[in-house]
């Protein structure tokens, strides 16, 4: 049948061609076996939507929306999952928000163990509605289900989303243990766009922490990686997560202006819309492009009030104290704190505090300044977040009080592939279980264990249990 060689042919070109020829493949395909193998017809159907809304082509998703109306009701939990994945994507390739966002939340709530397939989409769903705790937990549920059966091909593809997840999350160490893993999977598996997204991930970590050379170097290997291989679906994600990068490089700099150009390059809404939402607005605020910054922020503020994402909220209260002033400034930033203390996202409630600190310094209340901006140091500290721990001390300074420098953690001196080894070490794995689940050979992990030991001065796996990898 001509369908299951298109259906092939498309997902080639999901993982290493074009995703415009991909979505053209799937959605022929899916005519062509609607009407007598609906189930896969479905499948092809999400796939292609959601391709088609990444790619921001509203053509496409009235196509689909034509092709998903001959097929009949769903009477399964995965039928109804990938129906309400179909009319999400398409709804919001159609502008609108509120139905959209149900349907992807009405997909999530389907996801159980049943089918662990479902389990798998819905943590990758997760990061579409903005939902932290799910994106964590579903990706780190796909992980460890990877690892213990072996399944490869799920954790290369739940790794770099729990990666992402931990970013968000503050997890920043977390995430450069899962990230630098994804890459290296993906390299020695020859997944040229999984690897891609990988990297790219951690150009923004090096990013958040301040690391210069390391950013360089990331940002030229994923180039060069762009360069060489076609990175199908994954296209977009890269180089927004690249542009994402380079603008938090500037807005660190105080370059908002060059900030703005990145953040305005950016196409995909999960990247730009989502993850980098904060960003993109801040810069735009601080270089006084006023108009910009309000349409960014209406976006977020719909989405937002549609998801009922606690997060999501606290960045739009945060954004509209940076647009106000006076009390009216004042009262947003305390709304934003409130929200930040229901969710999970500690860095950017430091953020927060940093700014609302700030706004009290120039308002000369300097003493409930430095409350904020000592809150605002000492969350910017616990993940290493360079750039903007020196912006805070720079401002209690400004408000009449020097900080001291943390120490930094002896855990920090450990590789990630390092970090790695000492988790499983100290959850009581055996040498054997630890190369199993990590995908390496015994030999280097005793390597890395070694090291391990002689960098944290210690010498028995009983020490290693003991200390703080969480």
């Amino acid at each position: 049948m001509s369908a299951d060689v298109d259906q092939l042919r498309a997902w080639i070109e999901l993982s290493i061609g074009s995703d415009m020829m991909a979505r053209r493949l799937l959605i022929d395909a899916a005519k062509e076996i609607a009407d007598i193998d609906p189930d896969r017809a479905l499948e092809m159907l999400a796939a292609a939507a959601e391709a088609a809304w990444i790619a921001g082509d509203p053509q496409a998703g009235a196509e689909l929306g034509q092709v998903a109306a001959r097929l009949p009701p769903a009477d399964t939990p995965r039928a109804r999952f990938l129906t309400h994945l179909v009319n999400g994507f398409v709804g919001l390739l159609n502008g609108g928000v509120a139905r959209p966002v149900r349907a992807l939340r009405d997909a999530m709530d389907l996801a159980g163990e049943p089918d662990p397939d479902l389990v798998v989409r819905a943590g990758h769903v997760a990061f579409y509605l903005g939902d932290d705790d799910a994106a964590y937990r579903l990706n780190a549920q796909t992980v460890a289900a990877a690892r213990t059966t072996g399944a490869i091909g799920d954790l290369l593809f739940a790794l770099p989303r729990l990666a992402l997840a931990e970013i968000l999350t503050g997890r920043w160490s977390a995430a450069e243990v899962s990230a630098d893993e994804a890459e290296r999977l993906a390299r020695e598996t020859r997944q040229p766009g999984l690897r891609g997204v990988s990297l790219a991930w951690l150009a923004v970590l090096a990013v958040l922490t301040g690391n210069e050379e390391r950013f360089q170097s990331l940002v030229t290997k994923t180039e060069e990686l762009a360069g060489a291989h076609a990175l199908g679906v994954f296209d977009a994600q890269v180089r927004d997560a690249l542009h994402w990068a380079r603008g938090l490089r500037e807005l660190t700099a105080g370059n908002q202006e060059s900030a703005v150009t990145w953040f305005s390059a950016m196409t995909h809404p999960a990247v730009s819309g989502m993850a980098a939402a904060l960003d993109r607005i801040e810069a735009a605020i601080h270089s006084g492009r006023r108009d910009e910054a309000l349409e960014w922020l209406d976006q977020l503020d719909a989405f937002a009030t549609h998801t009922g994402v606690t997060s999501e909220q606290a960045r739009v209260a945060h954004c509209r104290a940076l647009l106000a002033e006076g009390e009216t400034a004042r009262s947003l930033f305390e709304e934003a704190l409130t929200l930040h203390a229901q969710s999970r996202r500690p860095f950017e409630r430091a953020r927060t505090e940093l700014a609302y600190g700030e706004f009290l310094r120039r308002g000369r209340r300097r003493v409930e300044a430095r409350t904020h901006l000592q809150a605002a140091l000492d969350r910017v500290e616990q993940p290493d977040a360079r750039p903007w721990a020196e912006r805070a001390r720079l401002e209690l300074r400004a408000a009449g009080r020097t900080a001291r420098k943390r120490d930094p953690s002896t855990l920090l001196q450990l590789t990630p592939q390092e970090v790695q080894v000492a988790r499983c070490v100290a959850r009581g794995l055996h040498t054997r279980e630890v190369a199993a689940q990590l995908f390496l050979s015994t030999r280097t992990v005793d390597f890395h264990l070694r090291n391990v030991f002689t960098k944290l001065g210690i010498s028995s796996r009983t020490e290693l249990a003991r200390l703080p990898w969480d």
